[in-house]
């Protein structure tokens, strides 16, 4: 799941644990054995509400992530310079 939120006016109003309980059912109706997310390391307030639902934190996984000229270089691509384009002209 990428980026599952609750604007702050709609926080302590159980939308989130509506939301978390329906992904939750929805991953059993499609024989999922388990639910992953990720948040942010800093977001105390998410990983609080994660544990009250009964979520364990997963210390086994290591998240990654490419970007910018590492994601062109493993891709193949030249890498772009500031005012270029990759599209044919």
């Amino acid at each position: 799941m990428m980026d599952l939120f609750a604007r702050q006016r709609w926080r302590s109003r159980g939308l989130g644990e509506q939301l978390m309980r329906y992904l939750a059912a929805y991953a059993l109706q499609r024989n999922c054995i388990r639910f992953d997310w990720t948040t942010e390391s800093s977001n105390t307030g998410a990983m609080s509400f994660y544990q009250r639902l009964g979520a364990e934190h997963v210390t086994e996984k290591v998240y990654y992530r490419l970007t910018g000229q590492a994601l062109q270089a493993l891709a193949g691509e030249p890498a772009q310079t500031p005012g270029s384009s990759n599209s044919p002209a």
